[in-house]
């Protein structure tokens, strides 16, 4: 357990429990015929959870500015403290839950090294800094969502010796699929720009706009094609009308694509 000053009295304890096994199977009598291929075997896997409180101090408290308002009263200007945050009372830790399993393998007279790693990564109760206008939401900053990430991570090694010489080399690599579970404000997207927004069921920040399907080529094709809100001349894309109304509009957008490499 943990706590954490960052948070009003009731919610500033969290409890963050964890647990690993590893199995060397290498060393069962039922690995022995394959000493010769496999010198070491191990099956690992984990499972924990964890505290996230990087945020500022006393957010969870009513702040003053001394000068939020200023009024003139005979060319003197007066200042009036007004409330410059809204806080939210029930604060508390954003929590990372993360499940591990993987093999360690050696080859070679263990010249060769094989790490295989899976992952999958849940945090939830996002801090996260929010618009004042989101509703029941409205908070400087609160807990809000939550977000997967998950994937396989590799090291493949080769350590030998050449003489008095060692040397080693490894290569290394993952694959990250990023998922959101859950947003604020009954789960309504966020959109962060044109061409971006998270969604439920799509990766943070996912790339949001109209499906390419081809190029024109002459007039008499733009012509014969469905209308849209500008003017296209040959060489221009042609979109796709995703919604099946005749008409390229803002409504045939869709998700295209992610920023979050795979």
């Amino acid at each position: 357990s943990d706590a954490s000053s960052k948070f009003a009295k009731n919610y500033r304890w969290g409890y963050f429990p964890s647990v690993g096994l590893a199995w060397i199977a290498s060393e069962e009598k039922f690995m022995s015929g394959l000493k010769d291929k496999i010198d070491y075997l191990k099956v690992k896997t984990s499972w924990g959870k964890f505290g996230n409180d990087k945020i500022g101090n006393y957010l969870m408290y009513p702040q003053i500015n001394p000068r939020g308002q200023q009024v003139v009263v005979n060319n003197v200007t007066y200042y009036l403290p007004t409330q410059s945050n809204h806080p939210d009372t029930t604060l508390h830790w954003e929590v990372i839950t993360e499940f591990d399993a993987g093999v360690e393998v050696q080859f070679l007279k263990n010249r060769l090294k094989l790490d295989l790693d899976y992952y999958n990564k849940v945090t939830s109760d996002l801090l996260s800094y929010v618009d004042r206008n989101a509703g029941e939401y409205a908070f400087d900053i609160t807990n809000i969502g939550a977000i997967r990430n998950s994937g396989f991570e590799f090291i493949l090694s080769w350590n030998d010796k050449i003489g008095d010489f060692n040397y080693g080399m490894s290569v290394n690599g993952a694959t990250l699929k990023n998922t959101v579970l859950e947003l604020g404000n009954n789960n309504a997207d966020i959109i962060s720009s044109n061409y971006h927004r998270t969604s439920v069921g799509h990766s943070v920040g996912a790339i949001y706009g109209y499906v390419q399907e081809g190029v024109f080529q002459t007039q008499e094709e733009i012509d014969n094609y469905y209308p849209s809100p500008w003017v296209s001349k040959p060489g221009d894309i042609k979109y796709k009308d995703i919604n099946g109304d005749e008409k390229i509009t803002s409504a045939d957008r869709t998700f295209i694509g992610q920023t979050i490499p795979t």
